[in-house]
């Protein structure tokens, strides 16, 4: 993609020729700078939209929180493992479920109206809504009573069965006669931003039956020393097992290892877009040069400063960007805009990302080219009038 013309010719002096050679010039120097422009922007923006989705507010308390896979055949020495584990001070809360935020096992319908869905479930021990940090917006704390026939749904559950109140509701699935829903709690996300928060709810237990997971919130600082603590305890009830664990804000995180990997691969391609970019405005500023060096000469001996002819010399340049620029801007906002519909929460394409994107492009042009206008803007006028 390097601009049509032989350097060695410009270089030793020689009249080159204008015309359709020099249209093809610009064109493929405009084209050059609409990609290298378009992919600068889509940089920045998938960047700020994996920023984004790694520190939006999950819902719940992800920070210092891990999780730890259970092996499904062994579910009768769990309470042997959390008794175990409670009583060390770095693990500040533990809770037993059936699935976790990031993981649903079980789907369900609620049994409730017509149009019904199936429903995310968690089934989670009296300590899940403490341990995870999940906040109450409607409906009561849970009591020693409530557990085993009562439950609680999230703010998108209770819009989708058109409830205005939890008077006698219940939700109709899970146990033979269901669970009454005593509370509503924040919205929480299940799953990456991918995708929407779907209707969920939380039935609580005394004890979780054939629990996949336990959640566990350390202290801060504490992790290593949790960590010791965990698995001196493992071993000693699942000796047979590895321990399978992660923290929830890695885990989550990784949920963008696609999304990461295509920002790199993208970010090497605007490297190299304008990397060629440079190339073939540099050689077309040695061309420019070259054929206007009569113009140059004549100027310098009417008085033209050196930073007056290379404003004169930049400015054709620039002008190439500018309006690369233009074109560059609807189509790096129509490919960003079809990337960011495979997320359900998105980042915003704010006007200043395509002013960026054109400013830095402007500035690499700038400082490609002001070399060598600067050694035409320098030379000798004798030499090049008497050349001429």
């Amino acid at each position: 993609m390097f601009s049509s013309f032989n350097p060695a010719r410009a270089l030793s002096g020689r009249r080159i020729a204008s015309g359709r050679k020099g249209y093809s010039r610009n064109l493929l120097t405009v084209f050059q700078f609409t990609v290298s422009i378009a992919l600068i922007f889509c940089v920045v923006v998938i960047e700020r939209q994996i920023s984004f989705a790694e520190h939006e507010d999950r819902g719940f308390n992800k920070d210092q929180l891990l999780r730890i896979d259970l092996p499904h055949s062994e579910s009768s020495k769990v309470a042997v493992l959390v008794n175990n584990l409670r009583k060390y001070p770095a693990i500040k809360s533990i809770a037993v479920s059936i699935g976790v935020p990031g993981g649903i096992h079980n789907f369900m319908g609620s049994g409730i109206n017509h149009k019904d869905k199936l429903i995310s479930c968690i089934s989670g021990d009296s300590s899940f809504i403490t341990t995870f940090g999940v906040q109450l917006v409607k409906g009561r704390e849970l009591l020693p009573g409530d557990l085993g026939q009562a439950c609680m749904i999230n703010e998108t559950a209770y819009k989708y069965f058109g409830w205005t109140d939890l008077n006698n509701k219940r939700y109709n699935n899970g146990r033979e006669g269901g669970f009454e829903v005593i509370g509503v709690v924040k919205d929480f996300h299940i799953a990456s931003l991918h995708q929407p928060i779907e209707p969920t709810c939380i039935m609580l237990f005394k004890d979780v039956p054939w629990p996949t997971n336990i959640t566990l919130q350390i202290g801060k600082g504490a992790s290593a020393q949790a960590m010791v603590c965990i698995q001196k305890e493992w071993k000693g009830v699942f000796p047979d097992y590895p321990l399978d664990y992660q923290f929830y804000d890695e885990w989550f995180n990784q949920m963008y290892a696609k999304d990461e990997r295509f920002a790199n691969a993208i970010g090497m391609f605007a490297f190299l877009a304008v990397t060629i970019s440079c190339l073939g405005i540099l050689g077309l500023s040695i061309f420019s040069s070259e054929r206007r060096a009569k113009e140059i000469g004549i100027r310098k001996v009417h008085g033209a400063t050196v930073r007056e002819l290379m404003i004169v010399l930049n400015k054709d340049f620039m002008k190439w960007v500018a309006v690369a620029f233009v074109i560059a801007c609807p189509l790096g906002w129509y490919a960003m805009n079809r990337w960011l519909q495979d997320f359900a929460y998105k980042t915003e394409m704010s006007w200043w990302i395509f002013a960026a994107s054109g400013l830095a492009a402007l500035v690499i042009a700038l400082l490609t080219v002001s070399w060598q206008t600067w050694r035409a803007s320098t030379r000798n006028p004798v030499e090049v009038l008497r050349y001429e």
